[in-house]
């Protein structure tokens, strides 16, 4: 669960913040910042509540909690695999949501921090577009902040799993921490 929500925070910070950077819309712009905001202050079982409020009870999508299923009696290989990948589906969109609200800040900082550089003006004036700058140059440039953030960040997401693991009863490394510490 930690490496699979590790790599999507990766991609879905990386994502939003290159696509906020790029986005000329104010109210955008706007609305993710204050998403970053409102989510950095939610604790992260506040967000399992929710998850498993709306997906799982009202709209009965997913089981409350566990690693696999125990209504189905024979699991073929495929079947298991299948039953055990949607019960990580929550625990990891939990983990994602709680996890890349900074870091797509951090992201969306640093990319407008290379807009305004020199280099930038003289790709302009040489007749790039803005996109081409951005994939060709600028991600370049500020992928080693955003990976020595993401770095710092993952013990944070490892702790976080904890309380997540817990919650959703997923035998893990988190949960496994918690009941070696009671």
């Amino acid at each position: 669960i930690g490496i699979i929500s590790a790599f999507g925070t990766l991609i879905v910070s990386v994502s939003v913040g290159t696509y906020t950077v790029s986005c000329k819309s104010k109210k955008f712009i706007r609305l993710i910042s204050v998403l970053t905001v409102i989510v950095i202050s939610i604790p992260s079982f506040f967000v399992v509540a929710l998850l498993k409020y709306i997906f799982c009870i009202k709209l009965g999508w997913f089981d409350i909690g566990g690693i696999k299923s125990f209504n189905v009696v024979n699991f073929t290989a495929v079947t298991a695999f299948g039953d055990k990948m949607s019960h990580i589906i929550l625990p990891v969109l939990a983990i994602i949501i709680t996890s890349s609200d900074t870091l797509i800040r951090y992201v969306y900082i640093n990319i407008r921090e290379l807009i305004g550089s020199r280099y930038v003006k003289g790709l302009k004036a040489k007749g790039l577009d803005n996109s081409k700058i951005l994939s060709d140059h600028l991600l370049k440039n500020a992928a080693v902040p955003i990976i020595n953030m993401f770095c710092t960040m993952i013990p944070t997401a490892l702790a976080g799993s904890i309380v997540i693991e817990t919650l959703f009863s997923i035998d893990g490394i988190g949960y496994m921490a918690y009941t070696a510490l009671v």
